[in-house]
């Protein structure tokens, strides 16, 4: 590692850094690495004999599940990166996110859109200890225009 951090001077001095009880997490969208694995697992999408399925329909994160080292090198991740990565774990799919199509970045939106009103009000309201965000709330009245019906739901959701 560089001492002041940067790539900018690839000739000074490195320091040594024992990784052995670091745990590394990556991650990452990988966007059209199913269609790699759809190729090698022989599940075509053309063809008379071909399986179609409406692209709304597949479950990607049932595809990243089988997802193999080589995989992740047709995609275009050099093998000395992948030969340090020896585990590889799928997440499901994100409520709302997903059929917004934004992924991980669009849940800060969503939650942002939930809770934007709450957030001013219930500071400023001495009577309300709590605010639990339900799953209800998020996904069957998430988008409401109401201040009203929002905090109504925030508070629902408290009692129930």
């Amino acid at each position: 590692v560089p001492p002041q951090g940067g790539r900018k001077h690839p000739q000074q001095e490195l320091i040594q850094i024992d990784t052995t009880d670091i745990l590394f997490i990556c991650g990452g969208a990988f966007d059209g690495l199913e269609k790699i694995i759809e190729t090698r697992m022989d599940q075509k999408a053309i063809g008379f004999n071909a399986e179609v399925k409406d692209k709304r329909e597949r479950n990607i994160g049932e595809d990243f599940k089988h997802a193999m080292p080589q995989d992740f090198i047709k995609f275009g991740l050099i093998p000395e990166f992948i030969g340090r990565v020896p585990i590889t774990v799928s997440l499901d799919s994100l409520e709302k996110a997903m059929e917004r199509q934004t992924g991980a970045r669009g849940l800060r939106a969503i939650m942002e859109n939930v809770m934007m009103d709450l957030m001013y009000r219930i500071p400023s309201d001495e009577s309300i200890r709590e605010c639990v965000i339900s799953r209800k709330l998020v996904e069957e009245k998430g988008f409401v225009d109401s201040i009203e019906e929002k905090q109504e739901l925030a508070l629902e959701s408290k009692s129930a």
